[in-house]
């Protein structure tokens, strides 16, 4: 945000190459990593990398041999001071060492736990440092036992915090070297009852924007990444303007004290009572409008930054000022100031201008100095404290309303990009493709979009003798709008972007994806970054992705027909992947609803005098799994859930997802109703045996209905699926056990 802003500000266009770690879990995150193959001094005249973050998996020698790919363009390194570039690093020491005293010191805490990052991390090495520091100055011995090192995520916290409690293990605070490995003790914690700060303290390092909406918000360290990417922009451009740029710049954290360590939120702290200076001469206010001067400049330093904050906002700053000072000195109580900034956060907000943070830091620049540097006798006090709570007040309720209207923007994106999802998938030709964009593209509020095909697909790029093809194919091209056309259909890739794309008199903010699926690589995608969450453009991509892989199958299938029509092998083969595509769920590998549909339609139509069964089963909780863990972890409980099933029933009974949370299984040869029974008693046997070992924060179930075929009783397969599907809401509207028999 602090580079984009900074971009913005002098009118330079600014592009992310959106890439993974350079050593990811996941193949397809691999692959994604080819994006940085693109970059050149052709396309960019400098470079900013967060380093920090590619050491969280990867080593100083990998990731300077990475680095060494752009030995001719300026580097800045944020985060990790690396040789011949310009490094922007975070004074962790000043920030770990007042949350360690604070827990230390002040909260009297001596058993702590203390949750690190990577061994050799740099910021883990550092953080550590500090932590074992503290307690060797306050005399408190060092336990080993409570030093634990995750990864920096969540899970590595869970984890952790999960082993300790069940060998026993006693603590009574942790200190975390990161926010998310803070978040994945506070999930354990919560499992087992323990209550923060009550029975533990805990506390963050980084604070993200979760750990402000957590119950109870969590004390933490602001990193200044903000600033760090306002510096980087600054400290670049001094660099191409050759004027003399220090080699590193360290920026400062600040302890952010929350109610996780048991302290309340000291964001809106009240007067210090030091302060307090009784004088009844009524005329001492006049002298706090000379201290005009001081506070203005400071107030202005906030906004300066802010691209929506212009000549006029600045003017109205005096005005600021000088009400607060009136309100403080009334005798009538008219609140005037309050309302002043009431209804100037309701015009920004209006305006889409609205930058919270910057305006509560004013409040606190206001309030600090108020109470910092000028003496209120006792009324005033009284009345500069009311006024700030009930600006606490007016700022909490903005908040409210912007993360309401941010979720509301959210789901309203979610919905409208599943529905232009399906008209993708439903493409099989890159021409149809190519039109669904077009048709969707302003829908989608997508403001800029920059196709490029390149004219011979390829797999895995991770090979010594790889290199980017040389040209692509523009596919689709949209600006502002409207369709554009370019000067070339073919782009060398070594420029990667259009001049188009440009505009001459205002800045741009561009991403850049590749286009691939886990191993085949087609191109790649621009986009200008709107007012979209980031995770749209992502998903975005890979539903293109996913779109032209299903298109690539299909004109690989019309080549083998057209060119190897007397193949048999090599045409029988297509056609099974064709058909696997068609009638298997890409997530679990079960039959989908249209396989189920062929084949239950098949046993149905063929039955004589056996009964025949359908389980429709819903798995229960998946909503709660995707809002609290994110949907990675929803499509796991699916994926885990269908392997259940796979080991619970023969391998002649068929099982499929009938969608989204729900399967359907069809059983062959019943012989009774206790049958049923036998095969709900083992999935669930499996779950339990899953849900013991899992080491999972959650429970795995699932509810089923079901019916039983006799001879002449149903007139269709739909049928049958229908009633197990009343049968199952029976149960879940009920609240019954897991299973009800539905004698047909």
């Amino acid at each position: 945000m602090g580079l984009n802003n900074f971009c913005s500000g002098k009118n330079i266009d600014l592009i992310i190459f959106n890439g993974k770690l350079l050593q990811s879990f996941f193949k397809r995150d691999n692959q994604n990593n080819i994006i940085y193959d693109f970059i050149n001094n052709n396309i960019v005249d400098g470079l900013v990398i967060p380093s920090f973050l590619f050491l969280f998996r990867e080593s100083m020698e990998n990731l300077l041999k990475f680095m060494r790919k752009f030995k001719d363009i300026p580097v800045v390194s944020l985060g990790t001071s690396i040789k011949d570039t310009i490094n922007i690093l975070v004074d962790h020491e000043s920030g770990m060492r007042s949350i360690c005293e604070h827990i230390i010191v002040h909260h009297s805490l001596k058993n702590i736990l203390y949750l690190s990052g990577p061994r050799e991390h740099p910021d883990s090495l550092v953080r550590l440092k500090v932590f074992k520091k503290v307690l060797d100055e306050n005399t408190i011995r060092l336990n080993p036992g409570l030093i634990r090192y995750g990864d920096f995520t969540s899970q590595s916290g869970e984890l952790i915090v999960r082993d300790l409690i069940n060998k026993k293990i006693k603590f009574d605070g942790i200190i975390a070297a990161n926010d998310e490995m803070a978040i994945g003790a506070y999930v354990v914690l919560q499992e087992n009852k323990i209550m923060v700060p009550k029975d533990i303290i805990i506390t963050g390092f980084d604070d993200i924007d979760e750990m402000n909406h957590l119950l109870p918000p969590f004390t933490t360290v602001r990193q200044p990444l903000y600033e760090m990417g306002e510096k980087a922009g600054e400290l670049l451009l001094k660099k191409l303007n050759n004027e003399k740029i220090p080699e590193e710049v360290k920026l400062k954290t600040e302890m952010v004290v929350r109610e996780s360590c048991g302290c309340l939120d000291l964001s809106f702290k009240k007067s210090d009572k030091k302060n307090i200076y009784i004088n009844k001469d009524k005329k001492i206010h006049q002298s706090f409008f000379k201290e005009k001067e001081n506070i203005i400049p400071l107030l202005r330093k906030v906004f300066i930054s802010d691209n929506n904050f212009n000549g006029s906002d600045s003017e109205l700053l005096n005005d600021f000022y000088d009400l607060l000072i009136r309100d403080i000195f009334s005798d009538n109580n008219s609140d005037l100031f309050v309302k002043y900034v009431n209804n100037l956060l309701i015009r920004k907000t209006i305006a889409g201008q609205l930058n919270i943070n910057d305006w509560k830091q004013s409040m606190e620049i206001m309030k600090d100095f108020i109470y910092k540097n000028l003496y209120l006798e006792s009324k005033a006090l009284s009345q500069a404290d009311e006024i700030f709570y009930k600006l606490d007040l007016i700022l909490l309720r903005f908040i409210q309303r912007i993360e309401s209207h941010k979720n509301f923007n959210v789901n309203r994106s979610i919905w409208e990009l599943r529905q232009i999802i399906q008209n993708i998938r439903s493409a099989s030709r890159y021409s149809e493709l190519r039109d669904i964009l077009v048709d969707n593209i302003k829908i989608m509020g997508i403001k800029l979009i920059y196709l490029f095909l390149y004219e011979n697909f390829f797999e895995n790029y991770r090979t010594p003798d790889f290199t980017i093809p040389n040209k692509a194919e523009s596919f689709v091209t949209y600006k502002d709008g409207e369709e554009v056309a370019i000067e070339k259909k073919y782009i060398d890739t070594r420029k990667l972007i259009p001049d188009e794309v440009f505009s001459v008199n205002k800045q741009t903010t561009l991403v850049v994806f590749p286009l691939r699926s886990e191993f085949v690589h087609f191109g790649y995608v621009i986009y200008e970054i709107s007012k979209l969450e980031n995770f749209f453009y992502e998903a975005l991509t890979e539903q293109i992705s996913s779109s032209l892989y299903n298109i690539y199958q299909l004109e690989r299938r019309k080549q083998a027909e057209d060119k190897l029509r007397n193949t048999l092998v090599e045409l029988q083969e297509l056609n099974n992947q064709l058909h696997n595509l068609s009638v298997r769920d890409s997530l679990t590998g079960l039959y989908n609803r249209r396989g189920l549909d062929l084949i239950g339609g098949e046993r149905f139509d063929n039955i004589n005098d056996e009964l025949f069964a359908v389980f429709f089963g819903d798995l229960d909780g998946l909503k709660i799994i995707n809002d609290t863990y994110g949907h990675n972890e929803g499509d796991y409980a699916i994926k885990t859930m269908a392997h259940i099933l796979l080991n619970s029933f023969k391998s002649a009974d068929v099982i499929g997802r009938f969608g989204g949370d729900e399967f359907v299984v069809i059983i062959d040869h019943v012989q009774s109703e206790h049958d049923l029974i036998s095969i709900t008693a083992r999935i669930h046997k499996n779950i339990e045996k899953f849900n013991k070992n899992s080491g999972k924060p959650y429970n795995l179930s699932i509810s089923f209905g079901h019916s039983i075929f006799e001879k002449d009783t149903y007139s269709s397969f739909p049928d049958m699926i229908k009633q197990a599907d009343n049968a199952l809401y029976s149960i879940k509207k009920k609240k019954k056990p897991y299973y009800v028999i539905i004698k047909s």
